[in-house]
């Protein structure tokens, strides 16, 4: 019995450290920002297929087939246009997307750059909502919900074997509106044609 204690005290107190050896590792988390263009019509006729300056954020997690990102979108065309008919939209927006990459597990023993790349391509699709606002006789605001959809690819800029990695991000997305909205005056606010944008992510 002397001797069965102290054996069982050891098992007792190894456990907990075997445990923890093998619990497995956290997903690796990512964050982007990045400046484009949001190809927009611009509230006129006029203004169509104007690109309008653009900023955006991104964070998430998930390096596999499947990921999550979090993305606020910020476009400024107030100012731009000295046309008085012509009355820009500055949208607002934040939006929660699904990252897949379906060819994540293609060839996972060629380390060449080009398949690296190809692993890293992605379809993004996602819900958001947006806030549009311009200026006429005042200011002028309404929101909106919507979907996204968008392709991005990841060029590595860090060597394979770095434990953290800086890419160069490059994506094009559309944000749609699910339903109607109009200004007061009775002006509907309409998709943008496309975000186009260039980012710096960083993975770690």
């Amino acid at each position: 019995m002397p001797v069965v204690l102290p054996v069982l005290a050891v098992c007792a107190a190894a456990a907990p450290a075997r445990a923890q050896a093998e619990r497995p590792p956290r997903p690796r988390m990512e964050l982007a920002v990045g400046v484009g263009a949001s190809l927009d019509d611009g509230g006129f006729d006029q203004a169509k297929g104007a690109a309008v300056p653009s900023f955006f954020v991104m964070g998430g997690f998930g390096s596999g087939t499947v990921g999550v990102d979090l993305g606020v979108f910020a476009s400024s065309a107030a100012g731009r246009y000295h046309d008085p008919n012509v009355m820009p939209v500055d949208r607002l927006g934040v939006q929660g997307v699904l990252v897949v990459r379906p060819l994540a597990e293609l060839w996972p023993t060629d380390w060449r750059y080009g398949m690296r790349v190809v692993r890293l391509t992605a379809i993004d699709v996602g819900l958001g909502v947006e806030r549009a606002s311009r200026f006429v006789r005042g200011p002028e605001t309404v929101n909106r919900i919507g979907s996204l959809i968008g392709l991005h690819f990841d060029l590595p800029l860090t060597p394979l074997a770095s434990p953290r990695e800086l890419r160069l991000r490059l994506a094009l997305r559309r944000f749609y509106g699910a339903s109607r909205v109009t200004f007061p005056d009775g002006d509907p606010v309409i998709n943008t044609r496309g975000e186009l944008f260039a980012a710096l992510a960083a993975v770690f």
